[in-house]
């Protein structure tokens, strides 16, 4: 005689947290207002790196963002943003997220706002001008332990012959 056994509720939310866990790409959330840097990271940089990039223009979108998903592994803040201080948001992310790592790109850095930051915890301050290249963000993201590099895609180049 065959018994079949059904998993309790508990075992099957546990089962589904597991496979969600190892089956998710890592998330980080991306807080900058230019919109064109934030394009470059939601395609380009999640497709290389299967990383799944949540962009917000603003400081305030960030925080009720993160209140309703904390589920974020890091993030990637500019100084200056629409709505807002990136070095402020920071301030209230450390205290209700402790774990999230996060960095800075900024295209107005000083020794001053390096000070601001540390005065709050550990997060490094890159300059803005290397956001856009592509082996900067790759040495960015395994920083962040984010970046796991996807296989390279193969592609079919069609060249017009005469």
């Amino acid at each position: 005689m065959f018994i079949r056994r059904t998993k309790t509720t508990s075992e099957n939310s546990l089962a589904s947290q597991l496979q969600r866990s190892f089956s998710r790409s890592k998330r980080v959330l991306f807080v900058d207002d230019d919109v064109e840097l934030c394009r470059f990271m939601e395609r380009a940089i999640s497709r290389r790196f299967k990383v799944e990039i949540v962009s917000v223009p603003r400081a305030n979108q960030a925080r009720e963002l993160l209140a309703e998903d904390p589920g974020f592994d890091a993030a990637i803040f500019d100084v200056r943003v629409t709505n807002g201080d990136g070095i402020q948001l920071y301030a209230d992310v450390k205290d209700a997220m402790p774990g999230l790592k996060v960095v800075f790109l900024t295209g107005y850095y000083s020794d001053e706002i390096r000070r601001k930051i540390e005065a709050i915890g550990p997060a490094r301050v890159y300059s803005k001008d290397r956001a856009m290249q592509i082996d900067f963000m790759e040495q960015l993201l395994r920083e962040l332990g984010v970046a796991d590099q996807a296989p390279p895609q193969t592609s079919l180049r069609v060249f017009a012959t005469a």
